[in-house]
């Protein structure tokens, strides 16, 4: 085998070896970003902090059509958003938003609001 064809070989290699862990990478990382929003963790907070404080680029790319999609918000923050954010609706999409009942029970819904 000549010192070319063993570099491709290797490079060749390689770069499976690259894509597998950039693979292996994303998984973990989805895996994470699932769990964590599955606790109400840091997702959660970054969409509130969104959808009641958004910065000014949120509110330019709003203004250009960009619609903002919040998953998994409490039935009670959606209806805040709706009577304190009116000007912002038609760029809002809120996705298996959860419905505390008066048990304190939580039913979460995997329609669109």
């Amino acid at each position: 085998m000549n010192k070319q064809s063993h570099f491709q070989s290797v490079s060749f290699h390689s770069a499976i070896a690259i894509g597998r862990f950039i693979l292996a990478s994303g998984i973990l990382f989805g895996v994470s970003i699932v769990t964590i929003h599955a606790a109400g963790g840091p997702t959660s907070a970054y969409q509130q902090n969104m959808l009641f404080h958004p910065t000014q680029s949120v509110l330019k790319a709003e203004s250009r059509g960009r619609v903002t999609i919040y998953d998994g918000l409490d039935n009670r923050q959606v209806e805040r958003a709706l009577d304190t954010q009116f000007g912002r609706i038609d760029n809002m999409m809120f996705i298996r938003t959860r419905h505390t009942l008066e048990d304190g029970t939580v039913e979460e819904y995997d329609d669109c609001d």
